[in-house]
């Protein structure tokens, strides 16, 4: 597969999952915060699979730790394993994802490793809700 091939076909795949017509528009809604980071869960777009749930998080920098920016992951959480993996990371210069890009990561399927849920964290949270 030429290069050209496989980065237009990493965009789309990147892309079209947050922006087409299937997917609802963001509704962010306050999971917590820590150390002036807010963490947000996109409400409107949560798919369960079988025994796997997945979803957009977004991270809100304010304040002097992180300088201001945000970071908009999808993620699925593996509910029975109790695991969890990121699949496409965007950073963006400002808050709740605006701003634009300034970084973006979409992993391919031999880059995805599956991480144990730290309990009491954020992704803890959110597997307690949407795992049941």
């Amino acid at each position: 597969m030429s290069h050209f091939i496989r980065i237009l076909l990493t965009t789309l795949l990147f892309f079209l999952p947050q922006y087409s017509s299937d997917a609802a528009k963001p509704s962010w809604i306050l999971m917590g915060e820590l150390k002036d980071t807010y963490f947000y869960i996109d409400a409107a777009n949560i798919t369960h699979n079988n025994s796997s749930v997945s979803f957009w998080t977004l991270m809100d920098y304010k304040g002097d730790i992180h300088k201001d920016g945000s970071v908009m992951t999808f993620q699925t959480i593996y509910c029975t394993k109790n695991t969890n993996t990121s699949l496409r990371v965007m950073s963006f210069a400002d808050h709740m994802a605006t701003g634009g890009i300034t970084w973006q990561k979409t992993y391919e399927s031999n880059e995805i490793i599956e991480d144990p849920i730290v309990p009491g964290s954020f992704i803890d949270d959110v597997k307690d809700k949407l795992c049941k």
